[in-house]
């Protein structure tokens, strides 16, 4: 009785040994979903009624830092005002910050932030109560529209 014991148990830990190795192999072929993907999408009424204010602006710059504790890139983005569409930004020139950016050779991302170019002008969804490290825009990236020189206005959330 005491081998039948052994030999059952050590059948067990194979048997689990080769469930965990299969769940390891399914785990790693399925594809991994950004933030962006796994978020709902929002139609342009949600994008005006959550929205503290709304704007037209051109983005002057882009300035990385280090957050106030010390373990994330921050990037202030400083616009110029274009147009009001809704409530009022703070200023003529004002500044959003979202996490993510590059400082001395080091890469933060957020996945659901816009990703900003200097010179662009964008139509800027902005949600109340933002902080900075979460993006300032209602629906993360899908708070931001690139409008491009052609006219066109392309959506920088939900695979555009």
């Amino acid at each position: 009785m005491t081998m039948h014991s052994r030999e059952t148990g050590t059948m067990d830990r194979v048997r689990r040994g080769w469930l965990w190795a299969l769940a390891c192999a399914c785990i790693a072929l399925v594809p991994r979903a950004h933030a962006q993907e796994l978020m709902l999408a929002a139609s342009m009424d949600d994008l005006v009624d959550q929205s503290e204010w709304i704007a037209i602006a051109e983005l002057a710059s882009a300035t990385p830092r280090m957050n106030a504790r010390g373990n994330l890139i921050v990037t202030d983005y400083a616009f110029r005002l274009e147009q009001r569409l809704l409530g009022a930004p703070p200023a003529l020139d004002f500044v959003l910050s979202q996490g993510g950016g590059t400082l001395g050779g080091i890469t933060d991302r957020i996945s659901d932030a816009a990703d900003l170019s200097v010179g662009h002008r964008y139509l800027l969804f902005v949600r109340p109560d933002h902080h900075e490290i979460f993006p300032p825009f209602v629906g993360g990236a899908q708070g931001v529209w690139d409008l491009g020189a052609d006219g066109t206005a392309t959506s920088l959330g939900l695979a555009h």
